[in-house]
């Protein structure tokens, strides 16, 4: 709810009030996604250092940013969109985003888009934390991957805050194309990379190659489909929500899950099973003494952890995906099981996480992999845009004022090859 109506009041308040520089305001105004995350993670990480980790607080902290907001635009007044001040009727608003080819080009490149930016994120902390791990001078360092996630999220904010030199001075098309192979080439690196340096240089290569996707993407509709209007702003920031929600977070865990589990069945297996007995065993002892939810949890970590059992019992293999949702369960009940236990149980949850932990670091790994041929569509889309500008003597934002849109594509398409003709 909150991305929904973001995507859809502010964005196109942002091109109302910066009609001339729409690309490179939204790109500002689009800093504090990833600037909220460095923030908030840096802000995590010292309440955890500070022994006051529990998430009431943590999650408490949106309260500062939503107040200060509130009291910022209590009294402000909104203009009306663009479309209202120009006077663009509904029909005419539906017309430019529904039949216009360039849009549902837009569509599918945002698609891949925001899945290329926001489908890796959620794992790239871990495969860092786990890279790092062992590292000299990183043994044992709690909240690394937290404040890997800061530098990459800040990383992402800083070149969006100076986009002014970058967006403002070469063309949509072309930043959108340097940024797919930017990020194309660090993911891949990322899901190979092993060394300490190497896994820093390519994190930093993907925040890089991300950065400017999702508002110059927004940009480039605002510029050359203006009478799109919100909903054509609306429409694109609504289909990378969902296609990331809906389709790409699903495949790369289902992907993440399969080869982690071909991980813990090839190198851990025995290890696995003697956890889960241990888990049957002295859990259930353990969930009579604990109230509640920690109740609650113990019970389910030691039913999934008997379910495993079973099945490896009848059939001489570990079940996926169940195998690491146990594991997972385990690792989940680690507060519950202490406070009931001496630290009888504990260590359970710490031979878990030492189990599914460099699982699904590899699977993630291997995950990246799978979205990196994806930018290949990307590069025919960018490169095929960037050409046809070049072609009609460079990019040109177009005036809400300029009329149909549709029929404005052709006669500058006509116009482009007569050019070429002379």
């Amino acid at each position: 709810m909150s991305n929904g109506t973001v995507e859809a009041a502010c964005n196109p308040l942002v091109a109302t009030l910066y009609p001339e520089q729409k690309s490179v305001k939204l790109n500002q105004f689009h800093v504090w996604f990833p600037g909220g995350i460095a923030v908030g993670g840096v802000a995590a990480f010292l309440l955890d250092q500070a022994g006051l980790g529990f998430w009431q607080l943590k999650l408490g902290l949106i309260a500062v940013p939503t107040l200060i907001y509130g009291a910022l635009m209590l009294f402000d007044r909104f203009p009306a969109t663009e479309n209202v001040q120009a006077g663009v009727s509904t029909t005419e608003m539906l017309k430019a985003t529904f039949l216009n080819p360039l849009m549902w080009l837009l569509l599918l490149a945002f698609s891949i888009t925001a899945s290329t930016e926001l489908g890796p994120n959620r794992w790239v902390p871990a495969v860092l934390q786990a890279g790092f791990e062992g590292q000299s001078g990183f043994e044992g360092f709690v909240g690394l991957g937290v404040l890997i996630l800061a530098y990459i999220n800040g990383i992402m904010a800083m070149l969006r805050y100076y986009s002014d030199a970058t967006v403002g001075r070469f063309s949509p098309t072309l930043i959108l194309l340097a940024g797919t192979v930017v990020s194309a080439a660090g993911l891949l690196w990322l899901s190979y990379a092993q060394a300490t340096g190497a896994i820093f240089l390519s994190a930093t290569l993907f925040a890089v190659g991300v950065a400017y996707f999702w508002p110059t993407m927004l940009g480039l509709v605002a510029e050359r489909i203006p009478r799109s209007g919100a909903l054509g702003l609306g429409l694109m920031g609504g289909t990378g929500m969902a296609v990331v929600g809906l389709v790409t977070t699903p495949l790369m865990g289902d992907i993440t899950d399969e080869y982690a589990h071909d991980q813990i069945t090839s190198e851990n297996t025995q290890q696995v099973v003697s956890t889960f007995r241990e888990a049957a065993k002295t859990y259930p002892t353990m969930a009579e003494k604990a109230e509640g939810n920690f109740a609650q949890q113990i019970r389910s970590a030691a039913t999934s952890a008997q379910e495993v059992v079973s099945k490896y019992e009848n059939t001489g293999t570990l079940p996926d995906p169940q195998t690491a949702n146990a594991l997972r369960a385990i690792i989940d009940s680690q507060v519950a099981v202490e406070s009931v236990s001496s630290g009888g149980g504990a260590p359970l949850a710490e031979r878990a996480s030492g189990i599914i932990g460099p699982a699904d670091n590899y699977g993630g790994r291997v995950a990246f992999r799978y979205v990196v041929p994806f930018t290949c569509i990307l590069l025919l889309i960018f490169g095929g845009l960037y050409w046809r500008d070049r072609r009609r003597g460079g990019y040109q934002t177009r005036s809400i004022h300029d009329g149909d849109e549709v029929h404005q594509e052709d006669l500058e398409e006509t116009q482009a090859e007569a050019r070429a003709t002379k």
